[in-house]
């Protein structure tokens, strides 16, 4: 098995890839923040309403009362401004914060294409020759698949369609059948040229003729 070895493309998608990385760490901050301003306002507004529905009540209170039946709480007073004040601001924050959402989401996809780009190059380091080596050990079977496309004419030259077999005789394939099937299966990408049927079939002509020539002469 063959070891990896870093090249100037896989560093270059390294560095890429923390770009997104530190792009897209920067978006979640930004939508984190969003989602606590969001809490911090709808409790905040929960908590406005329980005042003031309280600083009612007590008003109510003392109007049929009187003033120290329910005295004024200068603590909720202060409370309720606060309140008042705070809650607009965190309301005007909310679209700021979607304008820096979105500037972030930019700044992610403009990360992600150049480390695309790169992780693409990687890839294609590590298949270009891959697939060099895997058609190269292929084409290493063009001369196997000769030998047995001439088993078939040889066979049919000498012992025909029909034939005894049987005893310790190896069961004889068909090497069109097996050959074509063999060439199918490949996928394209990978199928070097020298296994074109066409081809080997005639290879396997003037190697049976070989053959048969060879047998004749000598059976002779």
């Amino acid at each position: 098995m063959n070891a990896f070895t870093p090249t100037q493309a896989v560093a270059s998608a390294a560095a890429a890839m923390k770009a997104v990385e530190i792009a897209a760490a920067e978006l979640a901050a930004e939508r984190a923040k969003k989602a606590q301003f969001q809490f911090d306002l709808k409790t905040k507004k929960e908590d406005l309403a329980r005042q003031r529905e309280a600083d009612q009540r007590d008003r109510a209170v003392r109007l049929v009362d009187g003033p120290a039946a329910a005295p004024e709480k200068a603590s909720r007073s202060r409370k309720i401004s606060r309140l008042d004040d705070e809650i607009p601001a965190l309301m005007a924050a909310l679209p700021l914060l979607d304008e820096r959402i979105a500037e972030k989401e930019r700044a992610l996809e403009a990360a992600r294409r150049p480390s695309d780009l790169a992780m693409l190059g990687v890839l294609g380091e590590l298949q270009g020759p891959a697939i060099d080596q895997i058609q190269a050990t292929l084409a290493t079977l063009a001369d196997p698949a000769v030998d047995l496309l001439a088993s078939d004419i040889v066979r049919v030259r000498t012992v025909g369609d029909k034939y005894t077999s049987g005893g310790d005789q190896p069961v004889i394939l068909s090497g069109s059948i097996t050959v074509r099937k063999m060439i199918d299966g490949l996928p394209r990408r990978f199928r070097p040229a020298s296994l074109n049927y066409d081809q080997l079939h005639r290879a396997a002509f003037a190697r049976a003729a070989q053959i048969t020539a060879f047998l004749q002469e000598n059976s002779k």
